[in-house]
C-alpha cells in the first residue's frame, strides 16, 4: 500500500501586482495556517520518504514552513516543474512514474489540480481543499503506475477553518 499526502499551498499574498503567479509569497495569514496546519499534521505519525513542491514560491514557503515545523521529519524539500499545474491529468502521470521503493510521497500543489486528484483517486467529493488543506490518500495499490479513479481511500482530510 501507497500513502499520498496532498497539500495545498497556503494563502499567498496578491499586494504586489507586479509579481508573476509564481512570485507571489504567502501572506500573513498563510504563514499562520501553515504552522498551524504542521502542528496538526504532525499528529498523523506519517514520514514520507519524498516530499516535492511546485516551483511556486508559495508553495515552496508552505513545504518549508512544515518542514521547519517538524510535520515532514526533515526531509528536503524537491522542487518539480511538472507540480505547477491547475489539472490533476498532469499530476497523474508524474505520480504514475515515481519509484515503487517510496511508501509515502507528500506534494505541494495547487488548486483545482489537488482538489480534482483527491476526488478523482479516493472517488469521493470533498468540495474543495482550502488553501494549506491536506488530504492523505491511502492507495489500494503497490504500484504508483497502478493509479486510477477510485483506487483511494481518503485517511485524513484538515484545513485551518474545519470546524473542531
Amino acid at each position: 500500500m501507497k500513502i499520498l499526502i496532498l497539500i495545498r499551498h497556503a494563502k499567498s499574498s496578491w499586494k504586489d501586482p507586479q509579481l508573476t503567479d509564481r512570485d507571489r509569497p504567502l501572506n500573513k495569514r498563510g504563514r499562520r495556517n501553515a504552522v498551524e496546519m504542521a502542528n496538526r499534521h504532525s499528529c498523523q505519525d506519517l514520514d514520507p520518504d519524498l516530499v516535492v513542491s511546485s516551483p511556486a514560491r508559495r508553495a515552496i514557503d508552505t513545504a518549508t514552513i512544515m518542514q521547519q515545523a517538524n510535520a515532514l521529519a526533515k526531509k528536503p524539500v524537491a522542487i518539480s516543474q511538472e507540480l505547477y499545474t491547475f489539472d490533476f491529468k498532469r499530476l497523474l502521470p508524474w505520480l504514475r512514474h515515481l519509484d515503487n521503493g517510496l511508501k509515502t510521497v507528500a506534494i505541494f500543489g495547487h488548486n483545482p489540480a489537488i482538489t480534482d486528484l483527491v476526488n478523482y483517486l479516493a472517488a469521493t467529493v470533498v468540495g474543495k481543499v482550502p488553501t494549506c488543506g491536506i488530504a492523505v490518500l491511502e492507495l489500494g495499490v503497490d504500484h504508483w503506475a497502478d493509479l486510477e479513479a477510485g483506487c483511494a481511500r481518503l485517511r485524513h482530510f484538515d484545513y485551518p477553518k474545519r470546524p473542531k
